[in-house]
């Protein structure tokens, strides 16, 4: 017959004082934000892996057709007096900007992006 010892509970000194008979609530908290923090690094990590795809800014896809428009903007401008961005937003609302699923307003800017680029 082995000699098999009977569990006891901890006493109250035994459970404030030694770590081992539960732990404390502030090392179960420093547990838990540690893993988070691991958990982010490893997020981090895993999204700067490296790009795919073409760079970004080397594909103008547009480019030719916008600087085509270039001309008018400039006599909207000149003749009307209004602002770069109310000339392409004109022109995009007319439909005369190049580009498909694109709202109006990414257009206009992409278009004044184009015309800035051309004038300096």
């Amino acid at each position: 017959m082995t000699d098999r010892r009977q569990w006891r509970a901890p006493t109250y000194t035994e459970i404030v004082f030694n770590s081992k008979a539960r732990p404390r609530r502030e090392a179960v908290a420093e547990d838990k934000e540690r893993r988070r923090l691991r958990d982010e690094e490893a997020k981090r990590r895993w999204m700067r892996g490296p790009r795919r795809g073409p760079k970004p800014g080397t594909v103008a896809r547009y480019r030719r057709s916008d600087l085509q428009l270039c001309p008018e903007i400039d006599a909207l401008m000149r003749n009307e007096q209004i602002s770069l961005h109310e000339a392409c937003m004109r022109l995009a609302e007319q439909g005369r900007v190049a580009g498909r699923n694109t709202t109006v307003e990414s257009s206009a800017r992409r278009l004044a992006k184009v015309y800035k680029t051309i004038s300096n």
